[in-house]
């Protein structure tokens, strides 16, 4: 039995071994079971000298009923098997959130895989920011949902995973039911809504799965109706199709809520009439539904929706909110954000979403900007906010672990969207969340920096904790290098271009690399320089050039590699000049979450 007062399950892994390739020998499948139901199974990588560290399953949700761990182990590392037991809290795992590599203001799990953003809600009745992604609390596969709260967009608190094995649920969306169409909301709580895609076999689906006690606990649509006797409810799943990725949003001209999901592989092709040979289509589609009620779901052929068969694979996570054009609630325009590709701007119509000038959408009105990471924009916000959150590991190396951490990767910090008015039209800017100067420390100031080929350096910093503002003049260079934590990200003048060299996290990962690497920011305006700004964690730096017109980020940059905590400006070809630099400390947010 499960004692009352225990909560996480702790398993020894090796971290050098949970991603890359193993010996047959070493090899491990490992199962949990409560009352015969699995809550983990997974082929795991045990360390038969002893654990390296320490990775904990929450099981405070099954108190008090039968819980069996079963092991096919090898012979060698039965030791590691037996080392598996019980602690009443994750304090207990020695040096948990002050590990070397960790971040130290971005969210991570305690330990495990951190995948993409899913559902982003904001719960108004008890003014909380709610973060799911994808997430595996053991290694480096995603299982389930990870979930984690926060008051403040600064300070998180785990919960436990939800959508556990055999479930295969990827990317999905979240909104609360603040019109209570479902009649389930009372005088303190609203329901909260995950719509969640089913996928790995045949006929896949979007189903619901509800909160009606503010995200303590979610229930499957159909076992909520048995539950609570409320058989008027629909029923899961609410449309059927082989996909990833819904995406709901309310459309107040057409007084509709619209649906759409993507379609995968095979399915895609036969529903797109297209045969593809030696080629893996991820999403060649999309399946588009209505509904004024969230309960009857009609299937629609017609609604223009941007499909990105322009970028094949890339085309899921549509994300849609209205925001003021420079802040004028007068000019209200709506921003489409295209997965991983970039954002169109339009409004909203009695068919769908048309352009800015009133044509249906198409791939032509993206704009791009090679963003990744599978953005995800909180629903719900207040006061029409649009916070948006990346997943800065999925700088397509998703898979490729920190061999030095115990964890993968980190969330971005919290950014604010808004609309500006530019030479080229209306543009979509991003920046940290206000609520980052609450973390604000030490200010360190310099008015001007002169910069050669020898390079200029500024000591004095310490834990790889701050911000970088200034604004690069480049001169008579041709491009000035900045070296962050021993990183180098190059502003080219000549080029109008600022960007960074992917690290390379392994062998395995050089070739793969090679070919995946995320192409320089290309700068609008540059006569005068640019307005530099970076968020530095320990391994992630993000960039936002020119007050936020660009978004870049680098993650997982290994501190065995870098050389002290400085931050130093080198020109290639001549003379620059560095106005107004500014670093400012950041205090830590991690422990006691």
């Amino acid at each position: 039995m499960i004692p009352q007062s225990l909560n996480p399950t702790i398993f020894p892994f090796d971290r050098a071994k949970a991603w890359t390739r193993v010996n047959e020998e070493k090899r491990a499948e490992l199962t949990v079971r409560v009352e015969n139901r699995t809550l983990f199974q997974q082929e795991i990588a045990l360390n038969d000298a002893g654990p390296m560290w320490w990775a904990a399953l929450d099981v405070s949700g099954w108190e008090g009923r039968t819980m069996e761990v079963v092991g096919i182990i090898p012979t060698d590392a039965q030791a590691a098997f037996q080392s598996i037991h019980l602690v009443s809290d994750v304090s207990e795992i020695v040096d948990l959130y002050t590990e070397a590599n960790r971040p130290q203001y971005h969210f991570t799990y305690r330990h495990g895989a951190l995948g993409d953003p899913t559902a982003m809600v904001y719960y108004a009745p008890r003014r909380e920011w709610h973060l799911f992604t994808i997430h595996n609390p053991l290694r480096g596969q995603e299982i389930c949902w990870g979930h984690a709260v926060s008051t403040d967009l600064l300070h998180w608190e785990e919960r436990a995973p939800i959508f556990h094995h055999p479930h295969m649920v990827f990317n999905g969306v979240g909104f609360t039911d603040s019109g209570n169409l479902f009649g389930l909301n009372t005088e303190s709580e609203q329901a909260m809504v995950l719509l969640t895609p089913i996928m790995g076999r045949e006929g896949g689906f979007v189903s619901m799965t509800i909160s009606v006690d503010g995200g303590e606990t979610f229930w499957d649509l159909n076992d909520l109706r048995d539950r609570l006797g409320r058989y008027d409810l629909p029923t899961n799943p609410i449309v059927p199709g082989w996909g990833d990725a819904p995406r709901i949003h309310w459309n107040p001209v057409a007084r509709k809520f619209f649906l759409t999901h993507c379609v995968w592989e095979a399915a895609a092709a036969r529903h797109a009439g297209v045969i593809v040979e030696g080629t893996k289509k991820w999403s060649l589609a999309s399946l588009q539904y209505t509904s004024s009620d969230l309960r009857r779901w009609t299937r629609i052929d017609d609604f223009p929706l941007l499909i990105y068969d322009n970028w094949p694979g890339e085309g899921d996570a549509t994300d849609v909110i209205e925001l003021p054009v420079d802040g004028d609630k007068d000019n209200v325009v709506l921003l489409i954000m295209c997965g991983l590709h970039g954002y169109a701007l339009g409004r909203y119509s009695e068919t769908g979403l048309n352009n800015l000038d009133g044509v249906p959408l198409s791939p032509a009105d993206t704009i791009a900007t090679q963003h990744c990471g599978f953005p995800v924009i909180f629903s719900g916000a207040p006061e029409g906010r649009g916070v948006i959150m990346y997943n800065v590991g999925n700088d397509r190396v998703a898979g490729i672990p920190n061999y030095e951490i115990d964890f993968r990767p980190n969330m971005s910090f919290p950014l604010e969207l808004s609309l500006r008015r530019t030479p080229d039209g209306i543009r979509l800017f991003q920046n940290p969340v206000s609520e980052i100067k609450q973390l604000y420390r030490k200010t360190h100031t310099i008015r001007e920096l002169t910069v050669d080929n020898t390079g200029v350096s500024v000591d004095g910093l310490s834990d790889g904790r701050y911000r970088i503002q200034a604004r690069i003049d480049p001169g008579s260079a041709e491009a000035v290098d900045i070296v962050i934590l021993g990183y180098e990200i190059t502003y080219n003048a000549r080029e109008s271009t600022i960007g960074g060299k992917p690290d390379s996290f392994g062998d395995e990962a050089l070739d793969y690399l090679r070919h995946n690497a995320k192409p320089a920011y290309r700068i609008a305006r540059c006569e005068d320089g640019i307005q530099f700004d970076a968020l530095v964690d320990r391994t992630s730096i993000e960039l936002f050039p020119n007050d936020g017109e660009g978004y870049i980020f680098y993650s997982r940059l290994k501190l065995y590699e870098h050389n002290g905590d400085h931050l130093t400006f080198k020109t290639r070809g001549g003379v620059s000049f560095i106005h107004d630099l500014t670093v400012i400390e950041i205090a830590p947010t991690v422990g006691g979450r």
